[in-house]
């Protein structure tokens, strides 16, 4: 039997180990398993250069949602999980980044007159099983105040955008190992040891994803130009 060898094919181009993942929405939120997005990227340039509809019917956060609204097709998705709902929501829904200041403010100066004893309102506590035992009573005070005025906001859309960073803010100011994805809680020494900031915490999320949104929203208006330009000259 003669054995051939054949020459090993090394294809680099799918090797994105030092690109930034977490440009533009997809900043947003952690979530298990995440597609990365220049691999989303590098498919819709493959498969779908003229393509005016994406669908992806299972979207988790929506990475392929955004990366096809960055490049002027529709997209929509389907997940079973609410919670991957919620973020990819949050991730390509648009408004103007005026709206969100104002509400942010809002909440900065809510914030303020809870520190300074100017505002009290009555907590209300969630009532699931066990939530002693993953949060402190001083965490779940400002969680609570926190989601009080969530509750408030009127607009949905800045509503999302606020649920999405209070998630995260959950997830880290809980007694969690947060290196892990499973439930799993500290050790009594971490325990002792731990007190999150969770009003800090917050707003440092919401000033990140401020940041993604206003980028997203200035790339998808350079996107509808070139669109509108490459039209103009096809009718000519």
């Amino acid at each position: 039997m003669v054995m051939i060898s054949t020459p090993k094919y090394i294809d680099t181009t799918w090797d994105f180990r030092y690109a930034n993942t977490k440009e533009y929405t997809h900043c947003f939120h952690n979530y298990p398993a995440m597609m990365i997005p220049q691999i989303a990227n590098k498919l819709i340039n493959l498969y779908g250069k003229n393509a005016k509809t994406l669908f992806d019917p299972y979207c988790g956060t929506g990475t392929s949602l955004v990366e096809a609204n960055l490049k002027g097709i529709n997209a929509y998705g389907t997940d079973l999980n609410p919670m991957a709902r919620l973020i990819a929501e949050a991730k390509t829904t648009t408004f103007e980044l005026q709206i969100l200041d104002l509400y942010l403010k809002e909440f900065n100066d809510f914030i303020f007159s809870l520190n300074f004893g100017i505002e009290k309102i009555n907590i209300v506590f969630p009532n699931f099983k066990n939530i002693d035992f993953w949060f402190k009573k001083e965490t779940k005070e400002k969680l609570a105040n926190i989601k009080y005025f969530i509750n408030n906001i009127k607009d949905e859309r800045v509503k999302k955008f606020f649920l999405v960073v209070f998630s995260e803010t959950v997830r880290e100011s809980s007694l969690t190992r947060n290196s892990e994805f499973k439930l799993y809680r500290m050790s009594e020494k971490q325990r002792e040891n731990f007190n999150p900031d969770v009003y800090g915490m917050i707003n440092s999320k919401l000033a990140r994803n401020r940041i993604g949104l206003k980028d997203y929203l200035e790339q998808k208006k350079i996107v509808q130009k070139q669109t509108f330009v490459a039209l103009i000259l096809l009718k000519r």
